[in-house]
């Protein structure tokens, strides 16, 4: 049986539970909210969601905020039960598989034309299992801030862990906000589709902020992912990798903190860019195909930035710059300067192409 949609209709200038009849277009039959398998539309207002399991709910959101309390209780350890709407062990504020925070009004059957400003704010423990999308009209934006909060007098670390898929279209921003204390774990997918995502860890975050656990950021469809996320040499565990995972002209991966990035970097093809943060005098280019790591270095040889490429099809060797051009493959990287002034490094290296006729590759 299809769910029944919502549309919240509580005072938009208060911080309030939404958990009341009279706050919804339609009455609801447990007499409080929305029920699993429910959609709600949120347009305007703060919504205290404090402890919920969302289960088979999609949540559109417009220019609206969802807060969202855990304490050291909540985990993934639930098991829904969809024919009796029942958890095991502790619900927590989570989402469940078929869940989805929404900036794309379409999924509740209405226009997505328009911008909108969504806010999910992730107070202590927070999980998330389905998805959350930047995905309204042209010029939306999304931010999910990861903070700590005091629940019941006592304090907890803001912890958010991703198991589920956090993704950013086409014409729209995420900032995914990350506060000192608080630290986001990702063995999921964390996608930029077109669109531009920020990780910004403030100073004081847990291990930088970015929690070396695995997970892959993907970076498709023209998309653009800037991380500040940084690792001191004490942290230890299995840093993120950084996908370009499509051909599309114009993947961009911008690096705020290149000494102590840490990551590795999957797949950088013909047209991919890495921004390094900031200008470089880049005069050489060596690149190791045992270890992986691509150098930049200045005309005197001296390091000035390092990349772990942990796939590539790129010739070992130091390679001058000249013209813009440095490696082996007719040229495999150009060294350039973005609009705001940061060296940037493009993949233009020339693939050979069989063409089964006589003559020479190309």
């Amino acid at each position: 049986m299809a769910g029944i949609t919502y549309t919240y209709i509580g005072d938009p200038n208060t911080a309030i539970s939404p958990n009341g009849p009279s706050y919804w277009t339609t009455t609801p039959p447990n007499g409080q909210g929305p029920n699993d398998g429910d959609t709600a539309i949120i347009n305007a207002g703060t919504i205290v969601l404090q402890d919920p399991a969302l289960t088979a709910n999609t949540l559109a959101v417009g220019n609206a905020t969802l807060q969202f309390y855990g304490d050291s209780g909540t985990t993934l350890g639930f098991i829904v039960n969809t024919n009796t709407n029942t958890n095991n062990n502790h619900p927590g504020p989570s989402l469940d598989q078929a869940s989805i925070i929404t900036t794309n009004l379409a999924a509740a059957g209405l226009s997505n034309t328009g911008s909108r400003a969504a806010i999910v704010q992730a107070f202590g423990t927070f999980i998330n299992n389905g998805t959350i999308q930047a995905a309204g009209g042209p010029g939306s934006s999304f931010t999910l801030l990861i903070a700590g909060a005091t629940i019941n007098s006592t304090y907890f670390p803001g912890y958010a862990l991703n198991y589920g898929r956090i993704e950013v279209d086409a014409g729209n921003t995420m900032t995914i906000s990350i506060a000192a204390g608080s630290e986001l774990f990702n063995t999921g997918e964390i996608v930029a589709n077109g669109g531009s995502l920020f990780i910004n860890a403030a100073a004081g975050a847990i291990a930088g902020g970015f929690a070396p656990a695995v997970g892959a950021v993907e970076i498709l469809g023209g998309g653009t992912l800037e991380t500040n996320a940084s690792y001191a040499s004490t942290v230890t565990g299995a840093l993120p990798i950084y996908a370009f995972a499509d051909a599309t002209a114009g993947n961009t991966l911008k690096i705020d903190n290149l000494g102590s990035f840490g990551g590795r970097i999957l797949g950088f093809g013909v047209n991919d860019t890495i921004d390094v943060g900031t200008s470089l005098a880049v005069g050489k280019v060596a690149y190791s195909s045992s270890t992986g790591i691509l150098n930049l270095e200045n005309a005197g040889g001296t390091i000035l930035g390092s990349l772990l490429m942990a796939s590539g099809n790129f010739a070992s060797g130091t390679f001058a710059v000249a013209g813009g051009m440095a490696g082996g493959m007719a040229g495999s990287f150009t060294v350039g300067t973005g609009a705001d002034g940061n060296t940037q490094i493009t993949n233009s290296a020339t693939n050979d192409i069989y063409s089964n006729a006589s003559g020479t590759w190309q």
